[in-house]
């Protein structure tokens, strides 16, 4: 799974007050979370901006799946929550159809973006089952070419977050 994971190692909690070292690493990493979360937000259209189509940016079902998650009290994970993220971050080789089924993240990617979310007339929802159709034997044939999302946010926001860790947890030590 594309996901960047941050665990704090080494920390000493029996020379300090350990309740205000824990809640100052929280905070810490609540921060660097944060931080990371909204640049790979960002990054999720391509290193040069939202790629604007004719229905907008169509990759906001990805973007809106972004979360941070609390592992442990010295660890988190930001990751999206759709599981094509995958296919995004590393490309996908041509050869097989993205799953057709009623439900699955490529229908609803191609109800909400494709067809604007509403398909309520017998037409409307024989044009949607084209464009899927269609969209899917051209992965089918083509493949998907990778967006490294997560890595380019890992590496442009790697000072971000350590920045962020130390000063929550300088200000425990003060």
């Amino acid at each position: 799974m594309s996901m960047i994971s941050i665990e704090v190692r080494h920390v000493n909690l029996a020379a300090l007050n350990p309740d205000r070292l824990r809640a100052a690493l929280r905070d810490g990493l609540q921060t660097a979370g944060g931080l990371i979360a909204v640049e790979m937000k960002s990054q999720v259209d391509g290193p040069f901006g939202p790629q604007k189509k004719r229905y907008g940016s169509l990759t906001s079902l990805l973007v809106n799946s972004i979360h941070v998650r609390q592992d442990d009290e010295h660890s988190i994970t930001i990751a999206p929550r759709v599981h094509y993220a995958e296919w995004v971050e590393k490309g996908r080789k041509p050869g097989k159809l993205p799953s057709m089924w009623h439900g699955s993240d490529f229908m609803e990617w191609v109800r909400l973006r494709v067809m604007g979310g509403n398909i309520t007339s017998k037409k409307r929802h024989a044009s949607y089952l084209d464009a899927a159709w269609g969209i899917g034997f051209a992965i089918k044939m083509r493949g998907i070419k990778p967006n490294p999302f997560v890595a380019r946010t890992a590496e442009k926001t790697r000072e971000q977050a350590t920045t962020a860790l130390r000063i929550a947890l300088a200000k425990a030590l003060t």
